[in-house]
Parts: structure tokens; C-alpha cells; sequence
């Protein structure tokens, strides 16, 4: 009896879930062109022309770091992340590749949501810390150095390409849950960035030794 009427709450909490999405869904907030639009403004803003950028690859970099910026507000404050947290409420979830992923993301340690000297997740356990992810990733910046050194199963490659695999179902996720989709598409987006930066400050890093170690050849001028 207590696991039908278990059953029962879940089918009921499922219920509302997909409402509350479709609410969500149907927002002007998710629509292309106002995200689009969100970007374009910050490229005539004054904060963005005092950058003074020439470099197309660069101007790339910082659109994108807008539509995260756009995205995250919208992912993960107010509706959208109220109804995130209410998978806790959820005795089972399907695709637990993508909750194990942020989970990680969050630097959550498997110890505590994994099945007893596996690497699988369980659910039961993992849920209490579902919650707990989200201040985590909103406060996450993706640019600049980092100082400390991640374990391996917390590595951005490793997460992105679990995610990546996942999500080549995006049809059948999306079905399942239009937000847990967003919420994998922005963390792909923050670790896209975080990899760019990463290559961007390589490349400044090298520009700047070749040009030191060329004016290291040039002779001193003698007046």
C-alpha cells in the first residue's frame, strides 16, 4: 500500500512538473530572437566598445559569454530553477548519466551519491544534494586562471563529453524535461568558454614571449 500511494505522489508530482514546464516553455524569455537580441545589445553597449575589440574571434568569445550571462538568469534563477530543484522530489530519474554530470560539475563528491564502491548513481541518495549544485554553477566564472587542480572525474572533458553523448537524444530529453535539456545545453556553453579562455590567454601568453624575446635580439640604440 505505502508503495502505490508512493507511486501515486510521483505520477501527481509528474503531473505538475510538465505543466509548470510548458508554462515555461511557451515564455517569450526561451525564444531565439530575444536571446539573439541580448547579445546584439551587449555588442553596442559601452562596456563592450570601451574593450576596444578587433580580434573576430575574441568578439565571438564575448557573445557568448553574454548569452551565458542571458541564460543563467533566466536557468538558473526564479521559475526555471524552482522547478530544477523539484526533481529532489522525484523517488526515481531517467537519464542519470546527466544528473551524475552536474553533480560533478558541482563538485558533489561520489562518495555520497553513488551506489557503495561503484561509480552508478543512486538516485535516493543523490537527490538530497540536487538542491545544492545550483548556487555552485550560478556563481561559477568560467574565465581566467583557476588554482586548484581538479580530480579526474570533476574535469571539464570528461563531463562534457558524458553530456555531449547524452544529449544526442535531445528529442527524447526534451520530452522528459524541456529544463534539465536547458540546463545541460548552459553547462555545455560555460565549459565551451572555459576552454576558449583557456586558449585565448595561451596564445596572449605566447604573443607576449615571442615579442619579448624578440626585442631581447634587437641591438641597443646609441645616440
Amino acid at each position: 500500500m505505502e508503495r502505490l500511494d508512493k507511486k501515486l505522489l510521483e505520477k501527481d508530482i509528474r503531473i505538475k512538473f510538465i505543466d509548470d514546464e510548458n508554462k515555461i516553455k511557451e515564455s517569450e524569455k526561451f525564444k531565439e530572437e530575444n536571446l539573439e537580441e541580448s547579445i546584439n545589445e551587449y555588442y553596442t553597449s559601452e562596456e563592450y566598445k570601451s574593450k576596444n575589440i578587433q580580434d573576430e574571434e575574441i568578439k565571438e568569445h564575448e557573445g557568448e559569454m553574454q548569452r551565458s550571462r542571458y541564460l543563467s538568469e533566466i536557468i538558473l534563477k526564479g521559475e526555471m530553477k524552482n522547478l530544477l530543484c523539484k526533481f529532489e522530489e522525484f523517488e526515481f530519474v531517467e537519464y542519470t548519466q546527466i544528473f551524475q554530470s552536474l553533480l560533478y560539475f558541482a563538485h558533489i563528491d561520489p562518495l555520497i551519491i553513488n551506489e557503495k564502491e561503484t561509480n552508478k548513481l543512486e538516485w535516493k541518495k543523490a537527490r538530497i544534494e540536487w538542491r545544492n549544485i545550483f548556487p555552485y554553477i550560478l556563481s561559477y566564472n568560467p574565465i581566467g586562471p583557476k588554482h586548484e587542480k581538479m580530480k579526474g572525474i570533476y574535469k571539464f572533458n570528461k563531463i562534457q563529453d558524458n553530456l555531449k553523448s547524452v544529449i544526442e537524444k535531445r528529442d527524447e530529453i526534451q520530452k522528459y524535461s524541456f529544463a534539465l535539456l536547458q540546463l545541460v545545453d548552459y553547462i555545455l556553453l560555460v565549459i565551451k568558454i572555459r576552454f576558449d579562455n583557456i586558449e585565448q590567454r595561451f596564445k596572449t601568453i605566447k604573443q607576449l614571449k615571442q615579442e619579448s624575446d624578440y626585442n631581447s635580439l634587437k641591438p641597443n640604440n646609441e645616440n
